[in-house]
């Protein structure tokens, strides 16, 4: 324990510690910091078994090189990194981990990072943290583990502040309950490779990622890694930056909400690419702030009913929503041989289709049946695109559409047509509907 009784404030005097059971100068299992004595203490350093800062601590340790611990816990005080911090667990209630030097600060965690409270780097340096699933077959991080339950008349979901990049490495695991991530410097990423993050603060609740300090820049979301996924599973999300998904699974779960409010690159606040999946369940809301548009580039865009009933019905409400490579799936279902269920994929806003595939499920066996329909509430402009219906017979069974039945499967507005879809021209005929502007378009069978 600390003491400083022998008055220099340094790590490395004998005089400055109380030893526990087996323990001598050089040779402490533990560097605890308690309201026995709150002086600074400088150039902490090597490898414990636990490092804590109690609640009533209020000085501040900083250290002189590399940290390893199997445990940090820190309420209390000030932690100053002038080193790498390695810990198997991280725990952090109150108090300041400060990362002073940038990337001679990082921090990696192994096994488990729990914030509940407190300030994650202060100073104007930005640094990173990296939660790394790779030593010990998965990690998990929880920020604001107790969420909108605080104990205290009037206590609400706690603010956090947050001046370093966040990483989610090789099958690390993340949850963010209700409560409001305060940002302190520019630009900071927060990356999702091979890894996952769970948006979950509760029903009716709301997890937030803002600015802590006025006139900052925007800070991203980089989602990559093939089986990384991000997921808001209740409540809703807003995020003060823009988002990139260069290959994993973005999924708004069944009523919930997402908003992104910053650029990510060109005015996008999303932009997918390559295999990246964007997932709508029935009820669900993305948005993005303003000016702000979406880009898809690639992958899959897909709405899917809610597990329990309901319909794929999902709403994107942006600026315009570029559809420019990959897929739209209304009513995607990854369980074999269960019923399809039509849906709508509404676009608040304007809409540009520039390439990519519209695969729209019709109910081919019945004149003016169920159909998938993406619906843009303002105009579609139409430059290249393929649209590959499919028709199915009341069990769901791939079948040929009935002759000269009809289905809509794509509303909007206005539809300004460019140069016209491809599709298979042997099998259907492609109405476009509406005085004096076209504002429907519907499959007929031949």
């Amino acid at each position: 324990m600390w003491t400083n009784l022998g008055g220099d404030h340094l790590a490395a005097t004998a005089a400055n510690w109380s030893y526990g059971w087996g323990e001598s100068a050089g040779n402490m299992s533990s560097a605890r910091f308690t309201a026995a004595c709150s002086d600074d203490c400088v150039g902490l350093s090597g490898s414990f078994e636990a490092v804590e800062l109690d609640d009533a601590y209020g000085g501040t340790v900083s250290t002189g090189g590399s940290l390893v611990a199997d445990a940090v816990n820190v309420r209390g005080g000030v932690l100053s990194l002038n080193g790498t911090l390695t810990a198997k667990w991280l725990s952090q209630d109150a108090g300041t981990i400060d990362q002073p030097l940038g990337s001679v600060s990082e921090i990696t965690v192994t096994q488990v990072w729990a914030w509940a409270g407190g300030t994650l780097n202060s100073t104007a340096t930005p640094s990173s943290i990296t939660v790394d699933g790779s030593a010990y077959g998965g990690a998990t991080a929880t920020l604001l583990p107790y969420g909108a339950i605080m104990t205290g008349a009037g206590q609400g979901p706690k603010t956090v502040y947050c001046g370093s990049n966040i990483n989610l490495v090789n099958g690390a695991t993340m949850t963010c309950r209700a409560g409001t991530l305060a940002l302190l410097n520019s630009s900071l990423a927060i990356n999702v490779f091979a890894a996952g993050l769970a948006i979950d603060p509760g029903s009716n609740e709301n997890f937030v990622v803002s600015d802590g300090i006025e006139g900052l820049d925007a800070p991203k979301i980089t989602l990559a890694g093939g089986v990384g996924w991000i997921e808001v599973r209740s409540g809703s999300f807003s995020f003060i930056g823009g988002m990139q998904n260069t290959g994993g699974r973005f999924t708004l779960f069944a009523g919930t909400s997402a908003l992104l409010a910053g650029e990510f690159g060109q005015g996008n606040a999303y932009i997918q690419q390559n295999q990246g999946i964007l997932e709508l369940y029935g009820g669900s809301l993305l948005q993005t702030d303003g000016e702000l548009e979406i880009d898809i580039q690639g992958g899959s865009v897909r709405t899917v009913a809610a597990p329990i009933g309901g319909a794929p019905d999902a709403t994107i409400a942006t600026k315009y929503f570029l559809f420019e490579g990959g897929e739209i799936v209304i009513g995607y279902n990854s369980v074999p041989n269960m019923p399809h269920r039509y849906g709508t994929l509404l676009i608040l806003g304007d809409a540009g289709w520039d390439g990519g595939t519209f695969r729209p499920c019709v109910e081919g066996d019945l004149n003016w049946g169920m159909s998938d329909i993406w619906e843009v509430s303002g105009d579609l402009d139409v430059h290249r695109g393929t649209l590959t219906p499919l028709a199915l017979d009341g069990e769901s069974i791939p079948t040929s559409p009935i002759t000269n039945g009809h289905w809509t499967v794509v509303r909007a507005d206005k539809i300004t047509t460019a140069v016209d879809v491809e599709y298979d021209q042997q099998v259907w005929l492609l109405s476009k509907n509406g005085v004096p502007d076209v504002t429907e378009w519907v499959l007929v069978g031949l």
